[in-house]
C-alpha cells in the first residue's frame, strides 16, 4: 500500500474517530508512573542514559544545559546542543517531556512510541501510525506546547494549507472538508517537527487538565 492510500485511510478513520467526543481529562501529573512531580528527567538519569555526553568539556556538560531548558529554541546555540554537541541528551529529555504531557491528557499507551520529537513520516505512514490516528490532537497539543509555530512553519517551506498543523490546538472541523486536499501535508511533516523544536518553551507549559475539543 502506498503513502498515499495509507495516509488516506488514516484520515478517513480519523474523521470518523473524531466524529465522536474524544475529549479525555488528563490525569494529573502526580498520577504518571515514575511518580516524579513533572515527569521529567534529572541530570543523573540523562548523564546514565547518555554517558558519552556526560562531560563535552571541562565546564560544559549536557544534562545540566537540558535540564535549563536549552535543548529547545531558535538560537544557534540550541540547535547546536541539541543537534551536535548533546543530540543523546536532548532527546532523553525531549522525549520525556513531550511523553509525560501525552500520558497526562490522555493518549492512548499503544500509541505512545510515537509520541516524540524525532518521529519519522515513515512512521506516521504505517499500519500504527493509521491505528494512533485518534491520538493525533493530543499529539499536536503536547508537541506545540501551547504555542502557535505557523510564522515559523511559513518560514519553513510548509503551504498555507497545512500550517493549521502548526499550533496547540487542531481545529475541530479539521477532518471535513477538502480532507483530500491535506494529503500532502504529510510530506512537510520533518519542517513541521522541525518548528516544534524552535517554537516550544524552554519550560514545559501545557495544562495536565487540557481536553481535546469536540466536534464542531
Amino acid at each position: 500500500m502506498n503513502g498515499t492510500v495509507t495516509l488516506l485511510f488514516l484520515l478517513v478513520n480519523l474523521t470518523i474517530l473524531y466524529g465522536q467526543d474524544i475529549r479525555v481529562v488528563g490525569s494529573h501529573l502526580a498520577s504518571l508512573d515514575d511518580n516524579s512531580e513533572t515527569g521529567l528527567p534529572t541530570v543523573a538519569e540523562m548523564e546514565a542514559a547518555c554517558p558519552h555526553e556526560a562531560l563535552v568539556n571541562n565546564n560544559f556538560k549536557c544534562a545540566e544545559r537540558a535540564e535549563r531548558g536549552l535543548c529547545s529554541g531558535k538560537t544557534t546555540s540550541a540547535k547546536v546542543i541539541r543537534t551536535r554537541l548533546c543530540p543523546c541528551t536532548c532527546t532523553k529529555y525531549l522525549t520525556d517531556r513531550i511523553q509525560t504531557c501525552c500520558k497526562a491528557v490522555g493518549a492512548t499507551p499503544k500509541c505512545m512510541s510515537l509520541c516524540r520529537y524525532n518521529t519519522t513520516k515513515e512512521e506516521i505512514l504505517a499500519p500504527t501510525g493509521y491505528q494512533c490516528g485518534v491520538d493525533l490532537p493530543r499529539w499536536s497539543y503536547c508537541g506545540w506546547d501551547t504555542t502557535d509555530g505557523r510564522s515559523c512553519c511559513r518560514n519553513n517551506g510548509v503551504p498555507e494549507e497545512c500550517l493549521t498543523f502548526c499550533k496547540s490546538e487542531l481545529p475541530c472541523d479539521l477532518f471535513s472538508g477538502d480532507v483530500a486536499g491535506r494529503l500532502h501535508c504529510i510530506n512537510f511533516y520533518p519542517k513541521m517537527l522541525e518548528c516544534q523544536l524552535r517554537s516550544i518553551p524552554s519550560k514545559p507549559q501545557w495544562d495536565p487538565n487540557w481536553k481535546a475539543q469536540p466536534t464542531c
